[in-house]
Parts: C-alpha cells; structure tokens; sequence
C-alpha cells in the first residue's frame, strides 16, 4: 500500500520508514494532486497573459525588475533548478536521500509551490521508487 503525500499529515515516524524501506511506494493524495494542478493553472493562465510575476516570468533577487520573454521560460527555470542543486561533499545515505525526497514531494503536494506541475511530481515519485535513479545528494550546498 502506498504511503499517501498530502502537505499535511507526514509524520517523523512515517518519513523515517519511508527512508527505510527497500520497497513499497509514495503517491499524492488526490486533493494535493487538485492543489497542484490549479496551482500550475494559475502560472499557465499569467504565462498566457504576459502579466508579469515575480519568478514566474521576471529573473530573482536583483534581477527582480527584469522581465523574461516567454521564449525564455524554460531556460530561467532549469537553471533555477541547476543554481539550487548543485552541492559538494560526501553523498548522503540512501535512507537520508529518500527521506529527503519524500520531504520535497510533501512541500510540493501543499500546492504552494505554482511552478511545479504534476508530471514533476511524477519525476520525483520515479527518483523515489527506483533505487538506481537515486540522485546523489550532498551534505553541504555550494557556497
């Protein structure tokens, strides 16, 4: 049976075997499966306008009062995602990795995140379930 990710009810005990086992699986609760998708409507409705958002279509931080083209949404997203993911030392455990992940998909099914559309969440689940997908996640961000 599938332990079912809502955002809200994770427990310690729960993210604890879900970092132990060998086997069984992770899913999103279909109403954190709802939060996300209209959370991703919201972003596709703004992309579609051309109203400008802040992360959704400017750049971040000082970069905030620059817009990005639609052409270039992709590429601001991806090296979002490359700027948060890079890290050095040594790799977690396995267990640590997994919980961690778990963790992620949690945050992810409160459908806060408007960025993050399903087949993500999917991604994520896959990294999750197949032992030699696993990323190796370091102990220490990049400075």
């Amino acid at each position: 049976m599938a332990t079912l990710l809502d955002g809200e009810t994770l427990t310690t005990a729960t993210l604890h075997e879900l970092g132990e086992k060998q086997r069984g699986s992770v899913a999103l609760d279909p109403t954190a499966k709802a939060r996300v998708e209209a959370s991703r409507e919201i972003v596709d409705r703004i992309v579609s306008t051309d109203e400008v958002v802040y992360g959704i279509n400017t750049g971040f931080g000082l970069f905030s009062n620059v817009t990005v083209s639609a052409d270039k949404l992709c590429a601001l997203q991806d090296n979002l995602i490359r700027s948060h993911s890079a890290g050095c030392g040594e790799p977690l455990t396995r267990e640590r990795s997994r919980r961690l992940l778990a963790l992620r998909i949690n945050v992810l099914a409160k459908g806060h995140s408007v960025c993050i559309a399903p087949p993500t969440i999917r991604t994520a689940r896959a990294h999750w379930h197949h032992a030699s997908a696993q990323a190796a996640v370091h102990r220490a961000h990049r400075p």
